[in-house]
């Protein structure tokens, strides 16, 4: 069985589901499906698709844009989680962050466990 399984919620969320950015990539870049505005403090954005992890494998999020003040604060992904994915991000700064549709937000890095 394959690590993962990625369902996208609507005809729309196909374009942009996780990607690997090269061929030798560990995790998925995970793609916004929407342009966002993320003001100062916490934002949870859905990303309109489900993960599906098989059992011994769970998901950790990371953060892509730490360097300009947005982390990512949700943690692990576990493998029975079954509802829409979705960030919780972190604006640190005192500006508002602006993203367009299709950048990427997080890296998403599946991982086995015992």
């Amino acid at each position: 069985m394959a690590p993962l399984t990625i369902t996208p919620s609507d005809p729309v969320a196909k374009v942009f589901l996780p990607v690997p950015t090269t061929l030798s990539s560990a995790g998925l870049e995970v793609l916004l499906p929407e342009d966002i505005m993320l003001q100062p403090g916490d934002t949870t954005i859905p990303l309109n698709w489900k993960l599906r992890l098989s059992p011994d494998h769970f998901g950790l999020p990371l953060s892509q844009q730490s360097k300009k003040g947005v982390t990512v604060l949700a943690g692990m992904i576990d493998p029975d989680y079954q509802d829409e994915m979705s960030l919780l991000l972190h604006n640190g700064g005192k500006e508002e962050y602006a993203w367009n549709t299709g950048d990427p937000a997080s890296l998403n890095i599946t991982m086995p466990f015992n």
